[in-house]
C-alpha cells in the first residue's frame, strides 16, 4: 500500500532458453521479458474496489 486503500502490483515475466525440436533448422528463438503492472483501490468501507491494469507496459516485442 503506497496510499491508503491504494495498491501497485507489478508482474515480470521473463521468457528464456526456449529450444526448436531437433532437425528444426529455424533461427534460435529470442529471449524477452514483459511488465505489467497493475493499480488497485479498495474503497474506505470495502463493498467495493477498483483495479486498472497495464499490460506489456514497456511495448516490448514479445513473439
Amino acid at each position: 500500500e503506497f496510499l491508503p486503500g491504494w495498491k501497485v502490483s507489478p508482474q515480470w515475466n521473463f521468457v528464456m532458453d526456449r529450444e526448436r525440436p531437433p532437425g528444426d533448422t529455424r533461427d534460435d528463438i529470442d529471449d524477452y521479458d514483459i511488465l505489467d503492472l497493475t493499480l488497485r483501490h479498495t474503497s474506505y468501507s470495502g463493498l467495493w474496489e477498483f483495479a486498472l491494469s497495464g499490460r506489456n507496459i514497456l511495448n516490448k516485442r514479445a513473439f
